[in-house]
């Protein structure tokens, strides 16, 4: 009798949770500045800070946080592949497979490949490649 694969998360944590947290010790960092310059003390009639090693405060914190994530945003949106490269990759792996064994291409190019395939009678990457004017090809090497 057939088992039943259990399900497993592959990724437990946003890719970017590391760049988040990189941006906010930064700006914690060097909050005085950041936040006199955006008139944070000024709106909230506080004299601002003496001390950069001192903890930030609560509201600091708050603001610190909308920052890093505003800018951990821009961050994932500069890394998007344009969708120019996205079809050159494309065809590439169309014509050549194998470099999609390795599992080491761009998100976005898995991604495609992924969204593309239909369990079924057609072979993985086919309907890809007919898209793309390519010849079809299939990923397990049996022809």
């Amino acid at each position: 009798m057939p088992t039943l694969s259990k399900a497993q998360l592959l990724e437990s944590e946003s890719p970017w949770g590391a760049a988040f947290d990189r941006i906010y010790l930064e700006l914690c960092r060097n909050r005085i500045p950041i936040l006199t310059a955006l008139g944070f003390y000024t709106e909230r009639d506080v004299p601002a800070p003496e001390n950069s090693d001192a903890m930030p405060t609560k509201d600091e914190e708050e603001e610190l946080r909308q920052i890093a994530s505003a800018l951990t945003v821009a961050a994932a949106a500069s890394a998007e592949m344009p969708t120019g490269v996205l079809i050159a990759t494309l065809k590439k792996v169309s014509k050549n497979p194998s470099l999609f064994l390795p599992r080491e291409l761009p998100q976005p190019v898995e991604w495609a490949i992924a969204n593309d395939y239909q369990r079924g009678n057609e072979r993985p990457g086919n309907a890809l490649a007919r898209r793309m004017g390519g010849p079809g090809w299939d990923i397990s090497g049996r022809g």
